[in-house]
């Protein structure tokens, strides 16, 4: 059976950041070089942290903290590191690390607020199960695409 909507809406949005982090993602390695983008995609955990508290999802342990604390240090003490070997990237003449570090970091945002929603989700829903979480998630996919293909051809049919 479809989900209600209010769990319909949480689908819809955990379907677009989850496919936006991933557009993202590729868009960041395409402006520097791979161990530049993973690095900073290393620091997710971060800002999935700072999200889930900010909304109040999940409560952080102290364990959790020292965990942050030592994935900061890592990741600071290696972007320094990663960034100093671009290369140039296919879509520009030069190497961005700016745009990349820049993206990148939405990027984790958007798998973090992935995160959140479907965390939201498992309260919501029973019998909560992974398949049935990105079941969900592709059955509001194709809604949408069949919505938007059925519009724009039915409007573009009829000449407007």
């Amino acid at each position: 059976p479809p989900p209600p909507p209010s769990q319909k809406t949480l689908l819809l949005k955990t379907s677009f950041t989850y496919t936006l982090g991933f557009l993202l993602t590729s868009y960041s390695f395409s402006l520097s070089t791979a161990s530049f983008t993973e690095t900073i995609k290393s620091s997710e955990p971060i800002t999935s942290t700072l999200v889930a508290l900010y909304f109040s999802v999940s409560p952080v342990s102290s364990g959790e903290f020292l965990g942050i604390f030592l994935i900061i240090l890592g990741v600071s003490s290696t972007v320094h590191d990663a960034s100093s070997s671009h290369t140039p990237s296919i879509l520009t003449s030069t190497p961005n690390p700016n745009l990349s570090l820049m993206i990148t970091l939405v990027s984790n945002l958007c798998f973090s607020f992935r995160n959140v929603y479907q965390t939201i989700l498992k309260k919501e829903m029973r019998n909560f199960n992974t398949f049935r979480f990105f079941h969900g998630m592709c059955q509001v996919r194709f809604e949408r695409w069949l919505n938007y293909d059925t519009y724009y051809k039915g409007n573009g049919a009829r000449g407007g």
